[in-house]
């Protein structure tokens, strides 16, 4: 869950240290940076003030409320936000493997079964995207980044720059997007959703074929054979292309809005069944099981290890978990469902049985309300808590807290802290405080901290 996301009162100095630039645009800067007490890596974007307009600042704003709102598995996840008199610093996983665009011209052309594996993750990001109100508008290989080096790392979708909330059945008229990518409907000004699946078919052709459907010289000429929006297969590059790969571009790129496919039907197309790559077995067994025994009874535990599950270097344990994930999530848009929980439990026992387990599953980590449980939900229950509440990760995140270093937390420490979420009403951090203080003095001390969370490995 991205909630933890909010406006840092702190110096970003205080919590990190910059390692190296590694990138720069315009008016921003991307530095690679550690975190002083979790060590974790981590990206920070900082943009200078004075160079943007007020109406940038507010692209800005929005572009990081969206975030904040994200929890998938294929989307870059923002952490922080930081600002001074003079930059904004946005703070993101840090992600080492590149862009897909430099693997696609290393590679000239994807094996199938690679272009797979890379679309599935794509679409999945997108399908949740669009169930959640949102479009992205500039969906490009540049703005799909691999976690790392790794030949099979996950990929994340970046740059929400461009992305806007919508309402099913409403027309956006502003033009953006990138040539070779952009859609002709959002060239003519009067586009949805869909444009989205338009890019993606793109993405998905060039990644089959090494070059873009439409072509040409200049944006000019590229332009005007998107807005003509007629493609082909040569057989001397297609030939070894299976049919079903064609007939999802097709569907894709179908020029009528009205009939081309959305995000959710090109994900459940044939294409992705092929070659075995999706479904390999992964025993769920264990995960369901710690699914099932997860028991919270503190709002502040929660709090305190979805900061930790965000916060920590987890990736091999995300990883393994990400499998299971996968193999439940029927509908491949990052989220789990009531049904297919059910579908899941009911494999074990009966039910009746099954259902008393789901909803209550549902009302101890669907943390946010959404009605689904995220990816981020989903590791707060089936995370390995002996190993993640460590004595040393305890005494790290505990003073996290106590900003003043005075050996306990208080009641605008706590308040601070989760400004962070919104949750910042005075009522909201009483409840906290009260569900925790043992003796009574308005503080938390490590006794009490530590004594709360290891109740949770006590009821494993």
């Amino acid at each position: 869950m991205a909630d933890l996301v909010g406006e840092k009162k702190t110096k970003i100095t205080s919590d990190y240290e910059f390692i190296k630039e590694i990138g720069s645009g315009a008016f921003s800067k991307v530095y690679k940076a550690r975190h002083k007490l979790s060590k974790a890596l981590r990206c920070v974007k900082k943009l200078s003030k004075k160079d943007l307009t007020e109406e940038e600042k507010e692209k800005l704003i929005e572009e990081v409320s969206i975030l904040k709102t994200l929890d998938h598995p294929n989307i870059l996840k923002v952490l922080e936000f930081y600002q001074n008199e003079k930059y904004f610093f946005i703070v993101t996983e840090y992600l080492e493997g590149g862009e897909l665009f430099d693997r696609i011209m290393e590679a000239q052309s994807f094996t199938e079964e690679t272009a797979v594996a890379t679309m599935e993750q794509i679409m999945s990001a997108v399908v949740y995207l669009h169930k959640h109100g949102f479009i992205h508008r500039d969906l490009k290989p540049e703005n799909i980044i691999f976690e790392t080096k790794d030949p099979n790392s996950k990929i994340k979708v970046i740059d929400f720059g461009t992305s806007c909330s919508y309402e099913k059945g409403n027309k956006l008229k502003k033009k953006l997007g990138t040539p070779y990518y952009i859609a002709p409907e959002v060239l003519k000004r009067n586009y949805d959703e869909k444009c989205d699946v338009w890019s993606s078919g793109v993405i998905m052709y060039i990644l089959l074929c090494g070059y873009p459907p439409f072509n040409g010289p200049n944006d000019k000429v590229i332009f005007q054979r998107v807005v003509e929006g007629k493609f082909s297969f040569p057989e001397e590059d297609w030939s070894g292309i299976s049919k079903q790969a064609k007939d999802l571009i097709k569907k894709m790129l179908t020029y009528d809005i009205s009939k081309r496919a959305g995000a959710q039907e090109c994900l459940m197309h044939e294409w992705f069944k092929l070659k075995g790559t999706q479904n390999v077995p992964v025993n769920s067994t264990k995960v369901l099981n710690n699914l099932k025994n997860f028991r919270s009874e503190f709002k502040f535990q929660k709090a305190v290890l979805l900061y930790i599950i965000s916060f920590f270097d987890m990736k091999d344990e995300k990883d393994e978990l990400y499998k299971t994930f996968k193999q439940l999530d029927l509908d491949g848009d990052g989220q789990l469902t009531h049904d297919e929980l059910m579908v899941g439990y009911t494999k074990t026992m009966g039910e009746e049985e099954a259902r008393k387990e789901v909803d209550r599953i549902f009302k101890t980590i669907d943390v946010n309300g959404t009605g689904a449980i995220d990816f981020t939900e989903f590791l707060l229950a089936t995370v390995n808590h002996k190993k993640l509440l460590s004595q040393e990760r305890m005494t790290q995140v505990f003073k996290m807290f106590d900003k003043d270093g005075s050996g306990t937390i208080d009641n605008e420490e706590i308040k601070e802290f989760f400004s962070m979420s919104g949750q910042d009403s005075d009522g909201f951090v009483t409840e906290l405080i009260d569900e925790v203080d043992k003796n009574g003095d308005g503080e938390i001390s490590f006794q009490e901290f530590k004594e709360m969370m290891l109740k949770i490995i006590a009821k494993i």
